[in-house]
């Protein structure tokens, strides 16, 4: 199996020198290692830099049930397995589920491991559009289309990375009866999902499926990725002890030093989550007012839930090469949504997380004068 980066993470790197705002970061704001040690129980300090449990830590599992489940969830912390972001959890969940001529249904635009990695396992991917005559909103009905008895496994991912659109509870039950009928894997990439406390995001939906695996991370809607770790839930044990098993041939377990601090976030999220949106609500009321002024050069639809949300640049015939040149000419990083199996000539990603955003915007109004 040959494996190249993805051509989003090539391009960024191949212009990351001359950039200081990212105006398509997926993260929101994060919060110093100081002031996260602050908030931690400080009896970890004395622990023995020891391998940690394969799983994680039963205080993380704990927290991340907590953080991502609603309270009356029933699950016990042995479906819940840690590793070292979600994008080994990805890697892990593909290379034991698919065989070759499996078939994948995911929706695009999508993060590209979700659309592009099941090619590395011989699997067959099927791909549902999401439209922007019609906001963007899930297609279930194509979905429904295009399944069949071949269908192993479908991949939903809400809030979308990069529309920002999410399912409606009524999208989720039809989602889960059609993979019952073609007993089919659901991977639900819920890794802008914020707590269960936030109204615009329902997470955890797809838990009481067994065959279902619900992805999260501390990297988005808490802005910390730099502790590399996330988390996949699972319908059922044994689901769980498969991903084991696929986590032992990559990290083994993760850092203790991450465990303990990624205990201490989300056991603390609400006040992170509470800072970070405030600066989501002031980044999306400058978008609104952004758009409403140049409204003969951009289109936006704003993102119903987590940062993430797609920005047309009318004028735009050449996606790569003016992200290229508004980088050189602004030190400013906007990426073409054709980095994210998108067929579009004038989309970019942006995100509304971070705090620089507003002068990110103000780089990107020059530029569009």
């Amino acid at each position: 199996m040959e494996l190249e980066l993805p051509d989003h993470i090539k391009f960024g790197q191949s212009i990351t020198a001359q950039v200081d705002i990212n105006l398509s970061d997926s993260c929101a704001q994060g919060i110093s290692l100081a002031r996260l040690m602050a908030l931690a129980d400080d009896t970890w300090l004395e622990s023995e830099l020891s391998y940690n449990p394969m799983a994680g830590s039963e205080m993380l599992r704990a927290a991340v049930k907590a953080y991502h489940l609603q309270p009356q969830t029933a699950l016990g912390l042995d479906q819940i397995v840690t590793f070292s972001g979600a994008q080994e959890a990805i890697f892990a969940l593909m290379a034991q589920l698919l065989q070759p001529q499996d078939e994948v249904l995911v929706f695009t635009p999508s993060y590209p491991s979700l659309a592009k990695l099941p090619h590395q396992f011989g699997a067959v991917v099927k791909t549902i559009p999401l439209q922007a005559d019609s906001q963007w909103q899930f297609d279930v009905e194509k979905l429904k289309s295009e399944a069949s008895a071949k269908t192993k496994l479908i991949i939903v991912n809400a809030p979308h990375n990069p529309t920002g659109a999410k399912l409606t509870d009524t999208e989720v039950e039809q989602i889960k009866l059609l993979a019952q009928e073609c007993d089919a894997y659901i991977l639900s990439d819920e890794v802008s999902a914020q707590s269960a406390a936030d109204a615009r995001v329902d997470s955890g939906r797809f838990v009481d499926y067994a065959k279902s695996i619900t992805l999260g991370v501390l990297s988005k809607s808490l802005g910390l990725p730099g502790l590399r770790v996330g988390w996949a839930i699972c319908g059922a044990k044994a689901l769980a002890d498969l991903l084991l098993a696929g986590k032992s041939y990559l990290s083994i377990c993760g850092s203790k030093v991450d465990d303990a601090l990624a205990t201490a976030a989300l056991m603390h999220s609400e006040t992170i989550l509470k800072e970070n949106a405030k600066i989501i609500a002031r980044n999306e009321k400058a978008m609104h007012e952004f758009v409403g002024q140049y409204s003969h050069k951009v289109s936006w639809v704003a993102p119903q839930g987590g940062v993430l949300s797609l920005l047309k640049i009318h004028s735009v015939t050449d996606p790569e090469y003016w992200s290229r040149q508004f980088a050189i000419a602004s030190h400013t990083l906007l990426l073409p949504a054709k980095l994210f199996v998108m067929d579009s000539q004038c989309h970019f990603r942006l995100g509304t997380g971070k705090q620089n955003f507003i002068e990110g915007l103000t780089r990107l109004e020059s530029y569009l004068k």
